[in-house]
């Protein structure tokens, strides 16, 4: 029972609130030089990807990850591990609470509301993404929030 009900949550669509909170916050990240898309297998993360993915400068083709559907905070770090070195400057991903709402928290230290499309955009200091394996020591500072299709910071 439990793997038919995560089946069914896993192909449900946005709603038409979703879709149009969705297409606010995309309009926002425009300004950020987004050249990688990672997200969870869920249809509402592939839509908003794809969205997100047709409002950039530069077109791309969003990668989907099975391991991002009901994902620990560990599971969103390790996603940016897969990512060649110097291929991506700037990544965007997209998946769902509880795991990237504890992900986000974590990182900014801070207990922020995590609400549907919530964006946390974060500068880290490492030189390739496999540098976020010793996750601890990299310095993360939260450079925007958006929530509720508002910039918050």
């Amino acid at each position: 029972l439990s793997i038919r009900r995560q089946r069914q949550m896993c192909i449900r669509d946005r709603t038409n609130e979703g879709r149009t909170l969705a297409t606010t916050t995309s309009k926002l990240l425009t300004h950020w030089p987004i050249d990688e898309i990672i997200c969870s297998s869920a249809t509402r993360t592939m839509e908003t990807a794809d969205l997100l993915a047709s409002e950039l400068p530069s077109p791309l083709t969003p990668h989907t990850s099975k391991e991002l559907y009901l994902a620990s905070p560990v599971a969103y770090s390790t996603a940016a591990l897969s990512i060649p070195n110097d291929s991506s400057e700037c990544i965007a991903i997209i998946g769902h609470n509880p795991g990237i709402a504890a992900l986000i928290c974590t990182w900014a230290k801070d207990s922020l509301p995590v609400s549907p499309a919530t964006v946390a955009v974060f500068e880290l200091a490492i030189g390739d993404w496999k540098e976020l394996s010793d996750s601890p020591q990299v310095t993360k500072q939260l450079a925007g929030l958006i929530s509720n299709g508002v910039r918050v910071r």
